[in-house]
């Protein structure tokens, strides 16, 4: 992982790793953030928490690029916000 100011950049990982670290891991994450925050107000602050997740539990650095965490975050927080 490499930094450029605040923001870490990911190495690019391979399909089969990202479809691995966007399934159940990422889904729980999204779960406690919500049940102990509430329903982030926009999509970008739900997908910066996932990325904050995803490099605080990865092992070695590689995480899912933001788009591909921005599409698997994107139908959950549409539904949950159309709920409200």
């Amino acid at each position: 992982m490499t930094c450029f100011g605040a923001r870490a950049v990911a190495r690019v990982v391979p399909e089969a790793v990202v479809r691995a670290m966007t399934g159940t891991g990422m889904f729980v994450e999204m779960v406690r953030i919500i049940n102990e925050q509430g329903i982030p107000q926009r999509q970008s602050n739900f997908v910066e928490l996932i990325i904050d997740w995803f490099h605080h539990a990865s092992e070695n650095g590689d995480i899912p690029d933001e788009s591909t965490i921005r599409k698997r975050v994107l139908p959950v927080w549409r539904r949950l916000n159309e709920l409200e």
